[in-house]
């Protein structure tokens, strides 16, 4: 119960509606797979162009980079791979934790990326121009490029924010699906019980005893079908139960007075 009305309150309530599929139909852990996938052949791809660029001095692609930006990229592409192994070991067990892990450094990510990205276009845009554009006019080729490269950005950062609602979409529905939300109802109903046994009637005088039970006992044991008797409480939480009248005298059972 307390799972179902936190799904339904995260479904209903709330500013953004988390996913419950991707692309057109696909399950969430499809879609985050071959997420993981993509940014792991992405930071493969720069350690390979730094090991063969920089340490074989062997040129491959990317290889008219300056150094420190392939230095950088190999760096970034090194941090990234514990947080893709946190992220598909958030996938494979269904651990939420692991997940949004790999979920805050994929929003870094691409929160730096953008900037570095932005910076770069804004300076290299008008730089280097297609000779065809440069024919119609410097004005009119640099324009050109600009929007050419702000639909670009704009289209590629979509992919990547998008991929992102993803990954936040299954780590919701984790949270929810998990036991969290199940040991807080727990804790609460806890609470509700204690709040509830203040008003119950105890056994014990002045009822500062045990609470009493809410049926009595069967005349015949074992028996649930037997009317049943009993049901009250002791007084002073005795272990015996004496049916003489008068009640037969006991001696002191204890104490500094034991034998006098």
């Amino acid at each position: 119960m307390a799972v179902s009305n936190s799904v339904k309150k995260v479904q209903t309530g709330g500013f953004i509606q988390p996913l419950d599929s991707c692309c057109c139909g696909l399950h969430l852990d499809f879609g985050i797979k071959i997420i993981l996938m993509l940014h792991a052949l992405s930071s493969f791809f720069f350690i390979y162009t730094c090991m063969f660029n920089i340490v074989l001095e062997e040129p491959t692609f990317g290889n008219k980079v300056t150094m420190y930006t392939q230095t950088f990229n190999c760096a970034w592409a090194l941090a990234t791979i514990p947080f893709i192994a946190s992220g598909i070991s958030g996938v494979r067990n269904h651990v939420e934790i692991h997940l949004r892990i790999y979920l805050y450094w994929l929003m870094t990510s691409v929160g730096f990326d953008l900037v570095l990205t932005g910076l770069y276009l804004a300076k290299t845009m008008c730089a280097k121009l297609p000779s065809f554009l440069v024919e119609e006019g410097g004005a009119f080729a640099c324009g050109t490029m600009r929007i050419f490269g702000i639909v670009f950005m704009a289209m590629i950062f979509s992919f990547a924010t998008y991929a992102i609602f993803v990954v936040w979409s299954r780590c919701e529905e984790l949270q929810d699906s998990g036991s969290e939300p199940s040991f807080d109802s727990l804790i609460g109903e806890t609470g509700a019980r204690k709040r509830r046994a203040v008003y119950e009637h105890k056994s014990g005088l002045f009822g500062v005893g045990s609470a009493l039970p809410a049926h009595g006992f069967p005349i015949m044991y074992g028996s649930l079908a037997s009317p049943g008797i009993g049901g009250g409480g002791k007084i002073f939480q005795g272990t015996r139960h004496i049916t003489d009248f008068p009640p037969p005298h006991e001696p002191h059972h204890g104490g500094q007075f034991h034998g006098h």
